[in-house]
């Protein structure tokens, strides 16, 4: 199940990670134990039990995590011999360290958890000395993400402050500009939520209390509440794809592109976040790649199963990966088939929308070559799409739309009816003044 999970129910893309079937059963137990202690400890005895019957074969090792994690005051430094081959339970299973709610470390007032993920858990807090708000990420220390990211100024890529090791040099603990926001994730889901409303007065419900959300976007203002869903898909796109050509100008690559990892504030401004498996060099092949497939191109999907290097990545699949992130948002939010790709969405849309769906079907092609040549190549296109829209909107309808009929249709009729016509006159003249 988890395996399926990882893959999206892609069938060929679960195929590929059978290799790393080992690893995940290694995980699923790991997770299956924590969820077990933090969520439901006074269930753990039946719930380890009903697991025995279920998957006998990793039941011992279950078991033995279980009773090691029990036993010890602090988790996280504790050496399990069931683990073999790692120095602790939450390393090898990837469980992320946590922070204690209400405590300061550093000079930083730890407030409550932002959220959640499978390696780290962020935090909302405070810096005590400016009474800046801050957001702190909590990890394993693994990656490079605060060298990667306190390299990369830019307006719309989350800022790095600082870092601090902890436990040992184990633990590690980022120090991040705090965006008060919405992942784009949260955001299509609270705005697929409501039924009715256009877009921007959805846009005002989702971010009630903050009174800024009215100057949305300079270019969509000037509109009133006239963009639509298609425009402010194509504003968040040029508005990462800017920042992403900056990101690869500094040899950085993201790799993790996805909704999750996508903020927006109040402003509805997007911010690119979770560097932490991004490439520190593009022509750098010893990095560890991982990321999510339901967007990875093709050929991250081969180096994530051990088939490529990670040299042979480059900008081109964070441009496979952003497309696939804003194409799906778009979907949510007009309500379209799941299985419905841009290239099938272009052959079948009217005049004006043509140029959007083209442009997605651009950035999402299996053949990487295929691909725009740079994420500021595709930033231009998907500017140049947004500006495009209101113009085609207020254009009459092409001439064959008005008609309800194939174009092809109307010029052959063009072609014949004068023919038709010159017949009909001819034969009424040879009736009436020849054969008379």
């Amino acid at each position: 199940m988890l395996l399926q999970q990882r893959t999206n129910g892609n069938d060929q893309a679960l195929a590929e990670l059978m290799p790393l079937a080992y690893d995940e059963l290694r995980r699923m137990a790991g997770r299956f134990m924590a969820q077990v202690l933090l969520d439901a400890p006074e269930q753990a005895e039946t719930l380890l039990a009903q697991y025995a019957k279920q998957h006998p074969a990793e039941y011992d090792e279950v078991a033995s995590l279980y009773q090691a994690f029990c036993a010890s005051d602090d988790f996280m430094e504790t050496p399990v011999a069931a683990a073999r081959s790692a120095e602790t339970i939450g390393e090898v299973f990837a469980i992320p360290p946590t922070l204690p709610e209400g405590e300061e470390c550093f000079g930083y007032k730890v407030r409550h958890l932002l959220g959640k993920g499978s390696m780290a858990h962020v935090y909302d807090a405070i810096d005590t000395e400016l009474l800046r708000p801050v957001a702190i990420k909590v990890s394993w220390n693994k990656g490079d993400e605060a060298r990667t990211l306190a390299k990369l100024e830019h307006s719309h890529i989350v800022r790095v402050f600082g870092q601090h090791l902890v436990r040992s040099g184990k633990v590690r603990l980022v120090v991040m500009q705090r965006i008060e926001g919405l992942t784009l994730e949260a955001l299509v889901e609270k705005l697929t939520q409501l039924d009715t409303g256009s877009l921007p007065q959805k846009m005002e419900q989702v971010m009630s209390g903050h009174p800024a959300v009215s100057s949305l976007v300079p270019t969509l203002l000037q509109r009133g509440a006239g963009y639509s869903v298609a425009e402010f898909i194509c504003y968040l796109g040029e508005t990462l794809a800017d920042a992403l050509q900056y990101a690869h100008g500094q040899g950085v690559l993201h790799l993790d592109i996805k909704p999750a990892n996508i903020l927006v504030d109040s402003r509805v401004r997007p911010y690119l976040s979770d560097f932490n498996i991004s490439g520190n060099s593009l022509s750098d092949a010893e990095q560890v790649v991982g990321g999510t497939l339901a967007y990875m191109s093709p050929e991250h999907k081969e180096v994530f199963a051990g088939k490529k290097e990670v040299s042979d990545l480059d900008g081109r699949s964070d441009i496979y990966s952003l497309q696939a992130t804003l194409w799906e948002s778009y979907r949510r939010l007009e309500n379209k088939p799941e299985s419905l790709t841009p290239q099938q969405a272009f052959q079948e849309a009217d005049f004006c929308h043509r140029p959007f769906y083209w442009l997605f079907d651009w950035g999402t092609r299996t053949k990487r070559a295929e691909r725009p040549s740079s994420a500021g190549h595709l930033g231009e296109g998907l500017r140049f799409c947004r500006q495009l829209a209101p113009v085609l909107k207020n254009l009459p309808l092409p001439w064959h739309e008005k008609f309800g009929v194939h174009p092809m249709v109307l010029v052959a009729f063009c072609i014949l009816l004068p023919q038709v016509f010159g017949s009909a006159i001819n034969i009424s003249y040879n009736a009436s003044q020849i054969i008379s």
